[in-house]
């Protein structure tokens, strides 16, 4: 019997199932911020909107579970983070364009 219990231990959101869990999409905006402001830098903007997206997809997994309430915060953290990919991208694009240049 007591190994059962252990066995079946309840999660997070179940021992705190009336207090949101909105960790992840606080995350992924503060990270799409982050992307933008270092997307000059190339690496700063692919790697921190890169984990803005995904962290934005975790989120949205919680919030269509219920466990988070979130909604809005974690769509501008997707958002800024695409954003930060997409000009680090066309940054790196410019450089490789000046450098292939004779």
């Amino acid at each position: 019997m007591a190994l059962e219990q252990q066995m079946h231990a309840p999660s997070p959101a179940q021992l705190a199932p009336g207090r949101p869990h909105n960790g992840l999409g606080l995350t992924a905006l503060g990270l799409g911020l982050l992307a933008v402001l270092t997307s000059v830098s190339v690496l700063g903007g692919l790697w921190c909107g890169a984990a803005a997206l995904v962290l934005g997809a975790m989120s949205s997994n919680r919030i269509a579970a219920g466990e988070a309430t979130n909604r809005a915060v974690t769509r501008v953290g997707v958002l800024l983070g695409l954003l930060g990919v997409v000009l680090s991208a066309g940054v790196l694009l410019e450089l490789l364009l000046r450098v292939a240049q004779p």
